[in-house]
């Protein structure tokens, strides 16, 4: 039976959920935009890291982040005052022996002065990451996952590039249910622009 509704206006009903939806997301994606909110998850990422490459060795400090969902803050010390030609020079070459052990991702050297601009003293943002349990990616960046194909930062099979560098990884739990998750990427995002992490995804 019809409901009086042409096919072309039923299938245009979606139009009014999209609009609707709109209407009530952008004010909670402006929430994770805002200021005062980017700059508590910068301080949670930066809240009693733990260093992990002490001149290109693995510390004995165990990673104990939570199994939940949140961000991850890699960082890296030059144990010098860093400068854009010590960390594009860093970079170049981590873009060139990288490969050697998979697939890692890749060094911008136009980030270089923002992450300058967002460092904490020494430390200079490095790589930035989402994940639904931070404990086991952090722990996939470090020692390296098992599928080659599954970009990492592989740190133990590059430890010989941080032979002059230490690093260090902080975390924010963000307790998001897992059905929306998604919105780690909303929160994700707009940390990136804040600290411009010189590794990862632009």
């Amino acid at each position: 039976m019809s409901n009086g509704r042409s096919p072309k206006a039923a299938a245009n009903g979606y139009k009014d959920v999209v609009d609707r939806v709109l209407k009530h997301a952008k004010p909670i994606v402006d929430e994770f935009q805002r200021d005062s909110f980017v700059d508590e998850i910068v301080v949670e990422l930066r809240h009693d890291p733990i260093t992990v490459l002490e001149k290109g060795k693995r510390t004995k400090r165990k990673v104990n982040f939570p199994k939940e969902p949140g961000l991850y803050l890699f960082e890296i010390n030059l144990r010098v005052t860093p400068t854009a030609e010590l960390l594009t020079k860093f970079g170049n070459k981590w873009n060139t022996d990288r490969i050697q052990a998979g697939t890692s991702p890749r060094f911008y050297p136009g980030k270089v002065n923002k992450a300058l601009t967002a460092r904490d003293a020494d430390w200079v943002p490095f790589y930035l990451g989402k994940e639904e349990n931070i404990k086991k990616r952090v722990s996939q960046h470090i020692a390296g996952p098992n599928n080659k194909k599954t970009s990492a930062l592989r740190l133990q099979d590059n430890a010989t590039l941080f032979k002059e560098a230490d690093l260090r990884v902080g975390y924010a739990q963000i307790a998001i249910p897992k059905d929306l998750h998604f919105l780690l990427g909303l929160i994700e995002k707009a940390v990136r622009s804040r600290l411009n992490p010189i590794v990862g995804r632009q």
